[in-house]
């Protein structure tokens, strides 16, 4: 069974972990990697030295932040997750480092080391079997809330570190202070009314006027050309009346045309036998 149970802060990771603990200064634990080095002959001193993990084979996921199960002021863990994900090639894991750098900084530095007492062998994925590799690192870091972790760029995070974030987002307390600061018994005035920007509703207001105004126009207009579709049919009826009964005068049969079915029976004396009579819109 693979261990890692020495862990050593470099020299530039114990200043920061000491500016933080007098609130001096905020970092980030930006991400962590896996080495393949053979660190037996290297001092603590050298390994303090480094600036960075040498031989990094691969780079993992930062997936929780846990407290110290023995409770130490300043100390935190870090969950970090490794895969054999497109590995081409098999390896033991000799040390695992974490990176940092000073929240808002550009400049990213090794912060600590943790060399294996017995190393993990991570698998190739040549036969596209999965391996995994989990570790714990536990780390001084100052003070824990001028600690930020960058949790898993790669989507696997914890239910357990969503969880915690969730509770974190927001507390009771949060929302009395929010709720002290407000003054429930403020009333506006006419100068609070002037400040409020109308425009966007007067805007809305003025096209639905202009709507409004179009449709009617456009109704009227419509009612308008059925009135006078409605004349124009009427007087080129009587035009054709008229001009019929003109160019069959003194014709004998004449046929007779009426408007309707009682002017023909008014104008009965006129009709004589053999004579055609048309009522428009009817044959009779």
């Amino acid at each position: 069974m693979s261990s890692y149970p020495n862990t050593i802060l470099t020299t530039r990771g114990s200043q920061i972990a000491s500016a933080a603990a007098k609130g001096k200064v905020k970092f980030d634990i930006t991400r962590t990697t896996s080495s393949n080095y053979d660190f037996s002959g290297m001092s603590e001193e050298d390994l303090a030295a480094l600036k960075n993990l040498p031989s990094e084979v691969q780079t993992g996921s930062i997936i929780d932040q846990v407290d110290d199960p023995d409770n130490q002021q300043g100390t935190t863990g870090t969950k970090v997750h490794f895969t054999n994900e497109n590995l081409k090639a098999a390896y033991k894991i000799q040390a695992v480092g974490l990176y940092a750098k000073v929240t808002d900084g550009d400049e990213e530095f090794l912060y600590s080391i943790s060399l294996a007492k017995t190393p993990y062998v991570m698998d190739d994925y040549a036969n596209k079997v999965n391996n995994e590799f989990n570790l714990t690192i536990y780390v001084v870091v100052g003070d824990k809330a001028n600690l930020n972790l960058n949790i898993n760029p790669d989507g696997y995070a914890t239910i357990t570190y969503l969880n915690k974030q969730l509770l974190n987002k927001a507390d009771k307390s949060d929302l009395d202070k929010k709720a002290d600061k407000a003054d429930l018994n403020y009333k506006a005035d006419k100068s609070d009314l002037a400040k409020i920007d109308l425009s966007s509703a007067t805007g809305d207001a003025n096209k639905y006027t202009d709507k409004k105004l179009a449709d009617y126009a456009r109704n009227v207009d419509l009612n308008q050309q059925s009135v006078d579709n409605r004349a124009y049919t009427d007087k080129a009826t009587e035009q054709l009346h008229n001009q019929i009964t003109s160019d069959l005068k003194g014709k004998t049969n004449i046929p007779h045309i009426y408007n309707s079915v009682d002017e023909m029976n008014a104008d009965v004396s006129n009709i004589d036998a053999g004579d055609l009579c048309f009522v428009l819109g009817d044959d009779v």
